[in-house]
């Protein structure tokens, strides 16, 4: 309690999420992806290294014999906000806005017992109207889910898996306010790939050997909206 949030750590498939420049998380996660979360509040094990306000291990699915599909979305517009609860925005004033969630996951057998897939995908278009005194401008946010895992059992005793994420992301007018006209505000974007391979190896009933060899190569950069102004 009371810690910032970065001083929270999450590992994801064994991974840890925590991006090193900032402390916040590396990259978001499909939540139709995860199997099951974690909460490590006290007793760490030294694979939580780093963190000091709390832990937590996010567990997802791998994919079976059994084919699973799931689908969603979510979607909002200007079309259903009216002229605001207080009416001081009328006319062509409104500024028309939308946000659509359309997100898929599916998972199943290439080869029965010995080769599966996992396939979780999802992509957010969202503004958001803010008010900057007699007008409306749009903080935008464009951003893609990838997750993608394939899973192979080479033998009774060797399991392999390679898992590949990312989450491009694109901010638009960000700081834009009454005092900040938009070709002033700020684009920010985000981007880079996650890359995991896995082996498990039971050596006999008391020896387990996991390994797991992860490369992550996160991008950022702040940019004007509008070039030369």
């Amino acid at each position: 309690l009371g810690a910032r949030e970065r001083d929270f750590k999450a590992n994801v498939s064994g991974v840890s999420n925590q991006d090193p420049l900032t402390g916040g998380f590396a990259s978001l996660v499909n939540p139709d992806s995860i199997e099951e979360i974690e909460v490590v509040t006290s007793g760490a094990g030294v694979e939580y290294g780093g963190a000091q306000g709390g832990f937590a291990n996010i567990v997802q699915k791998q994919g079976s014999n059994d084919f699973e599909g799931v689908a969603n979305l979510l979607f909002r517009s200007s079309l259903l906000d009216g002229n605001r609860a207080d009416g001081t925005i009328q006319g062509d004033e409104l500024q028309s806005f939308k946000q659509y969630q359309p997100a898929i996951q599916i998972s199943g057998p290439i080869l029965r017992d010995k080769l599966w897939y996992r396939l979780s995908h999802e992509y957010h278009y969202i503004d958001e109207p803010i008010n900057t005194v007699g007008t409306v401008g749009l903080l935008t946010t464009r951003r893609r889910l990838n997750d993608d895992l394939i899973t192979w059992q080479a033998s009774p005793r060797n399991k392999l898996q390679f898992q590949y994420r990312s989450d491009p992301q694109e901010y638009g007018n960000i700081g834009l306010s009454s005092l900040l006209a938009p070709e002033s505000a700020q684009k920010r974007t985000i981007s880079g790939p996650t890359y995991v391979f896995t082996w498990d190896a039971p050596f006999s009933t008391a020896l387990l050997v996991h390994s797991l060899v992860s490369w992550q190569d996160n991008h950022f950069a702040f940019l004007p909206m509008t070039q030369g102004a």
